[in-house]
């Protein structure tokens, strides 16, 4: 009864009995009741003709708001911040048709996602990706659609990313989108995921811009990845690079996280190698250690080094606070 009452309370709007407007948001509670509600009652409808006619009026608005279906309905969109568990939407008929349109929008692109995830096979997934074709230049800057092109990649086998790639390439600013909030992401994906002849434009793009790429905020992550996934030929490159500008990268904090992954992930020749050449100027590994990546840089050092590397980097950190926490 409380709880019907309550909704009642939500329900009814303001006294001055001046229409409400059909661009008012549904609150997170009054979502979160009526989710409540729909899994806790057997009959979920016992208690709709107690409800107030306007009520009935405005259902359809608030449903257009939040799904098919209206308040009553079982389509309701996922809500802001979760994860698709309270989403009875995002089936392939409900977003087929619209999905460029609801790809922009905080929950709409939660419903496209989740019909990527649960599509039956790859022809679903498939006819809902070609609805991006054309956008994804603004797709990978928005902070909604990008979350829905790293879906595709994920979900899709790679020959199916294959046009986002291209229209990628067609922007013809890679460096400005890998380092930029939501763009880098798409370019994580696509090397996470893409077989190194697939992106292998990209990667040469890439290493063109190599220290404007490392030492950003956000493409520092995008190199990160690259360090990961890269073919020999490639990666005998990026080695070069990361010995070419050592000191330009060390002297700052992203650069450093840039090699940190080096020392881990890459070759065990060239960690060899990178590791012998941070230990030559003493300067240049004391900033690298204060850095935030500090800690971990030691711990790959440590992991790298043996016999005289190993005490020459002893002695030059002796007493620092962060080399004797991890020793």
């Amino acid at each position: 009864f409380a709880e019907r009452t309550l909704i009642l309370r939500l329900c009814a709007g303001p006294s001055s009995g001046k229409a409400r407007s059909k661009h008012v948001a549904m609150a997170l509670p009054m979502q979160a009741l009526l989710h409540r509600l729909r899994e806790q009652h057997t009959d979920k409808r016992s208690w709709a003709a107690q409800l107030p006619a306007r009520f009935h009026e405005d259902a359809g608005v608030w449903g257009s708001r939040l799904g098919q279906g209206g308040l009553l309905g079982t389509n309701t969109a996922p809500l802001a911040g979760s994860r698709g568990s309270l989403s009875l939407g995002g089936r392939w008929e409900d977003v087929a048709g619209r999905v460029w349109t609801l790809s922009r929008d905080a929950c709409g692109c939660r419903e496209v996602q989740q019909a990527l995830e649960e599509a039956s096979d790859d022809e679903q997934r498939w006819a809902l990706a070609t609805e991006l074709h054309g956008h994804i230049r603004e797709a990978a800057r928005c902070p909604h659609a990008n979350h829905v092109v790293q879906k595709c990649i994920k979900v899709m086998s790679p020959s199916m990313s294959q046009f986002i790639i291209d229209e990628i390439l067609q922007d013809g600013d890679l460096i400005a989108l890998s380092r930029h909030k939501f763009g880098c992401r798409i370019i994580q994906r696509l090397l996470e995921k893409c077989p190194s002849e697939q992106v292998h434009d990209l990667i040469e793009l890439l290493l063109a811009g190599f220290l404007l790429v490392s030492t950003h905020a956000y493409g520092q992550f995008v190199m990160q990845s690259l360090l990961q996934n890269i073919d020999e030929k490639q990666r005998i490159l990026l080695v070069d690079l990361l010995e070419q500008h050592l000191t330009e990268l060390a002297l700052q904090a992203h650069g450093c996280a840039v090699i940190c992954a080096a020392l881990r992930y890459g070759d065990p020749v060239d960690r060899g190698i990178l590791a012998e050449m941070v230990l030559e100027d003493s300067d240049r590994i004391a900033f690298m250690v204060d850095s935030k990546h500090g800690d971990t840089i030691i711990i790959n050092l440590l992991d790298v080094l043996a016999g005289t590397g190993y005490h020459r980097l002893q002695a030059i950190l002796k007493g620092n606070p962060k080399f004797e926490a991890v020793l």
